[in-house]
């Protein structure tokens, strides 16, 4: 069995400018996003609107350098900017009028294909969509038949590819038992390994819906998959986060131990103790920052869930205005999952993170006061420490003052014979005269020696007595 007018469409999606992009930064990704493009389109692309122009769908091309053929195929750029993001919708599809060897599954592979080498290396930052359609030239068929078509449309999609791609080879029953109607067609969604990647299969049941009504939603699918991949984006950013600031956390608890050590053992080393709580309190900083990313990054996924579920509904009102077989219900349960999974996950990585800041909060509240009081235990041990020392100082130089005004007061020989005469007369020696003293321990410098140290004895235990006694 043939499908008629095989046609891939790739929808991929770069950030143009996140939060606190620089110009350098800007200008890099926009020569990326540029690159996914011929040079011969880019230079007849309009100038992009200015930051703060209002609008969120921006088409960057005319229409008339949009679309051109080639043989057999007819290839569509569509390169849009979206608000923060730039888009583009690359597309290959094969005319009506081609040979009938063009109109088989297998052309999905060689379309594909066509579209990774035109893009080279130039892979997408924020994700992409593959979407496969065709039709069937009026046949009536079963949802039976229409899923087994889909499948094979998607195997022969997927047959060349190599294990570096992040698709699902294998076409899951669980992934498409819920199918959808569109345009009185057949449509189904499958994810990949990779939540920046997915597929759409829509099989139209003719021509002219596939090239008439089909080709004027790809606007609206633009906008679509776009609010898909900030979605998905954010989720991916808002895991790296909660892993980073667990992590973080982590570290946080060993410099708190490292305190409370320091505070028990080591209460006087002031200086490494403020040097560790300079580290938590950096630590503290970095952490606060991911968990208001965390919140940015949960707000974001609101605000593009919304837009998602408002977009979705445009495009159901459009599809019914034309055909009255629309189920798009399948592409509802990507808000389902977003809400019951995506939501409540960071809600509760959040309310986590909000714990654990104001449990560290509450603990470098602790240390500072705990630190405080140390200095002003130590304060109290210096002081007394530098009171006892100004005591000790003041008696020895009283001491010594004093020592110094007996050992020069007099001469030599007037305290010779009022001491030391009357010692060696004790001992028998009634003839002693001082000059006639040849013992070196009698000698002037040492007798003068012997005066000081008793002076400074004496003084220094009445001066010592008097401050006792007056403190």
């Amino acid at each position: 069995m043939y499908i008629h007018q095989p046609t891939v469409y790739l929808f991929l999606y770069d950030l143009k400018q996140g939060f606190g992009s620089t110009g350098a930064k800007i200008q890099e990704r926009k020569t990326c996003f540029y690159a996914k493009m011929p040079s011969e389109l880019v230079h007849k692309l309009r100038q992009e609107p200015t930051p703060d122009d209002p609008r969120n769908f921006f088409l960057l091309l005319k229409k008339e350098d949009r679309y051109f053929e080639e043989g057999s195929l007819e290839r569509l750029y569509y390169p849009t900017v979206l608000g923060d993001t730039y888009g583009l919708v690359i597309g290959i599809g094969v005319k009506a009028e081609a040979s009938i060897e063009w109109h088989s599954y297998k052309t999905f592979a060689r379309l594909r294909q066509e579209i990774k080498k035109s893009l080279g290396n130039n892979q997408p930052t924020l994700g992409q969509t593959w979407m496969l359609t065709g039709h069937q030239k009026g046949e009536q068929i079963t949802d039976n038949d229409a899923e087994e078509q889909a499948q094979k449309c998607y195997e022969a999609f997927n047959g060349d590819q190599s294990q570096s791609d992040n698709f699902n080879l294998e076409w899951n029953q669980e992934q498409t038992e819920n199918q959808g109607k569109f345009l009185g067609g057949h449509l189904f969604e499958l994810s990949s390994d990779s939540p920046k990647e997915h597929t759409i299969v829509i099989l139209y049941p003719d021509a002219e819906t596939a090239d008439e009504i089909g080709g004027k939603i790809i606007p609206d699918w633009t906008q679509l998959f776009h609010y898909y991949h900030k979605i998905t984006f954010s989720y991916v950013q808002s895991s790296k986060i909660s892993s980073l600031s667990k992590s973080l956390f982590g570290k946080i608890e060993e410099v708190q131990k490292d305190l409370e050590h320091s505070l028990s053992h080591n209460s006087e080393q002031i200086n490494d103790i403020e040097k560790n709580l300079q580290s938590l309190k950096s630590k503290k900083f970095k952490y606060n920052d991911y968990l208001h990313n965390l919140t940015f990054q949960n707000q974001t996924i609101d605000v593009n869930l919304d837009n998602y579920t408002k977009q979705l509904k445009a495009i159901k009102k459009k599809a019914i205005k034309n055909s009255k077989k629309v189920d798009l219900s399948l592409l509802e349960e990507f808000a389902n999952f977003t809400t019951e999974k995506y939501k409540l996950q960071i809600q509760k990585d959040i309310e986590f993170f909000e714990q654990g800041l104001k449990l560290l909060e509450n603990n470098m509240s602790a240390v500072n006061t705990q630190i405080e009081f140390n200095k002003n235990q130590i304060e109290l041990i210096k002081n007394e420490r530098n009171r006892k020392f100004q005591t000790l100082v003041s008696v020895g130089g009283a001491a010594i003052a004093t020592a110094n005004i007996a050992a020069h007061t007099g001469e030599y020989e007037g305290n010779c014979k009022l001491i030391i005469k009357p010692i060696f007369k004790l001992f028998g020696n009634q003839t002693l005269k001082c000059d006639d003293i040849g013992v070196w321990w009698v000698s002037p410098l040492f007798f003068n020696i012997y005066v000081a140290l008793i002076c400074s004895c004496i003084v220094g235990s009445i001066t010592l007595w008097i401050r006792r006694k007056y403190q």
